[in-house]
């Protein structure tokens, strides 16, 4: 992804149906299904992942796309293209005759794609850059740190970072910009024949078959061995080798990395790892969110949910975490603490005196702990949020720009947070491209914010709900209702009989809650978990496990 696909390539000599592309792009994958079970048809070229998705480039320039359509990214528009890179939630590629589309979610501008006519496209987490037909960089999205800010070219391959970019130029050697990122990192010098970017660091070939990697947090390096194709995970590397076979060290998960037998000609690591063969076919392998719904024995006092782990309190104030733990995020400090939040690579606890402990990796050094003393506290995807003794919120990350207290609580979303006011007023703030954050006029007594959308119970117990409603998340059920929980596209809520009621997206099974009275509900990215009044956890849904199992 990022390097322009040579003028002799077999794209270049598809005569274009747009009729035939649009039918063989438009297709369709069951969700549910897995690589194992439901093979892509063979005859590809290139292979990138999302989160919780995967789309491949065909030899005929057309693109196939699976897994979960939570953003849109999986709904790949027909034609033929060129290039393709996934970032954690977006989809951009290059058509044949120039120009970038994007799909997926548009947070922060990252699939606004300039007009002109591209060559490659490298797309992250929160931006994308694409190089036009003189080799000079165009970058959109998150700009705040100077990652979309390119340097001159020209160049011949581009890699967009977490918050980096990295470049190659004609004469193979390094450029990445903001100029922080280069001055902070010693960039080895090449040639290099290609690059690969992850999260947190990058790594690439040398024209020796070298493998030489710099920057981000426990991205490690290996030099054992002659490499043709890399792809760089948070915490991992996976390379293909000379003689095509893949080898992934790195985050000692191995059911994360491991892939079947090659030969392969290259692979993509994110959430799980996938690779092209020699033959044309895709094999897939390893998954994120291990064991989400794998809920611990024994008695617990609350639970929170993240995007692919889980967290609890015992009653002797010891936290236990399951599911993912690619950052560290389930690797719970020993120690008393009286509440817990699991948040998207990250957590974080309150001790008996109020002090905030995290552990784990945050975007935007949310995994930071806020200072001080604190009566709640909360994680997001990129932020971390406390409310202070004097009910103020102080906030680390992304979503940090919480107005003046007090408040009684508060929520975090991906983008978005709200709390609630002592008055039952509920105050919103953050991203509201889908008008999440503008609140109804009414009284409130709980929030809960979603990816794009949020709910809240009325004074009375009814349920609202105002944002984004792609999967029918907006449609809350009738009845009177104690609390909420939101999630991407999918809610839960305890009734006041201390039943769990869920709707929205239910890809994974998330809505399909158990019978039985519970007193406290949470959901996650593909599944929820309920606490009983006995203190024992009960977790459904299937944590997107089956995305890129083999």
């Amino acid at each position: 992804m990022g390097d322009p696909v040579p003028t002799d390539d077999p794209l270049e000599q598809v005569a274009v149906d747009d009729a035939s592309a649009a039918t063989e792009a438009g297709a369709e994958h069951d969700e549910a299904s897995d690589l194992a079970t439901d093979p892509l048809k063979p005859a590809y070229v290139e292979v990138t992942l999302g989160w919780w998705f995967g789309c491949a480039l065909r030899n005929d320039g057309s693109i196939e796309c699976w897994g979960s359509d939570r953003s849109g990214s999986t709904s790949a528009p027909g034609g033929r293209f060129r290039d393709l890179d996934a970032g954690t939630e977006h989809v951009c590629a290059v058509r044949l005759d120039g120009p970038v589309i994007c799909w997926g979610s548009g947070y922060l501008g990252k699939t606004e794609a300039p007009r002109g006519s591209f060559t490659a496209v490298s797309a992250s987490r929160g931006h994308t850059c694409a190089l036009d037909i003189e080799g000079e960089a165009v970058c959109w999205g998150d700009n705040e740190y100077g990652q979309a800010d390119p340097v001159p070219g020209p160049f011949v391959a581009i890699e967009a970072g977490g918050y980096f970019t990295c470049a190659l130029r004609p004469d193979r050697e390094l450029a990445c910009w903001p100029d922080s990122y280069a001055a902070r990192n010693e960039l080895p010098a090449g040639p290099f024949a290609s690059i690969a970017s992850g999260t947190l660091g990058a790594c690439g070939i040398q024209t020796s078959g070298d493998l030489v990697c710099w920057s981000g947090k426990n991205v490690p390096l290996r030099t054992d061995d002659s490499y043709a194709s890399i792809a760089v995970g948070e915490h991992w590397v996976c390379a293909v080798r000379a003689n095509g076979e893949v080898s992934c060290w790195g985050e000692d998960r191995p059911e994360l990395l491991h892939i079947p037998a090659g030969p392969f000609v290259n692979i993509a690591s994110q959430g799980g790892t996938c690779g092209v063969r020699t033959s044309g076919e895709i094999a897939c392998g390893g998954w994120q969110y291990t064991g989400v719904t794998d809920a611990p024995r024994g008695v617990f006092t609350s639970m929170s949910a993240g995007l692919g782990h889980a967290c609890a309190v015992r009653p002797t104030g010891r936290i236990v975490c399951w599911g993912g733990n690619t950052s560290g995020q389930g690797d719970a400090p020993d120690g008393y603490y009286r509440t817990v939040s699991a948040g998207g690579g990250h957590s974080c606890a309150l001790t008996a005196v109020g002090e905030a402990v995290c552990w784990g990796y945050g975007y935007h050094e949310s995994d930071d702990a806020p200072q001080g003393s604190f009566i709640e506290i909360r994680t997001g995807a990129g932020t971390t949020c406390a409310v202070t003794m004097s009910r103020e919120i102080s906030c680390l990350g992304g979503v940090s720009n919480a107005p003046d207290g007090p408040f009684e609580t508060m929520t975090m979303g991906d983008s978005h947070a709200c709390g609630l006011r002592p008055d039952l007023r509920v105050e919103c703030w953050g991203n509201n491209e889908e008008f999440q954050t503008r609140v109804p006029v009414a009284k409130f007594t709980a929030v809960a914010a979603g990816s794009e959308h949020t709910c809240a119970v009325r004074e009375g117990g009814k349920l609202m709900c105002w944002g984004s409603n792609g999967a029918g998340q907006l449609e809350a059920p009738s009845g009177r209702f104690a609390s909420v929980s939101a999630t991407e596209r999918t809610n839960c809520a305890l009734s006041i009989d201390k039943e769990v009621v869920c709707w929205g997206s239910n890809d994974d099974g998330q809505t399909e809650s158990p019978e039985g009275e519970f007193q406290q509900v949470v959901v996650g990215r593909g599944y929820a978990c309920a606490l009983s009044d006995e203190g024992k956890i009960t977790c459904w849904g299937n944590g997107g496990r089956d995305r890129f199992v083999s």
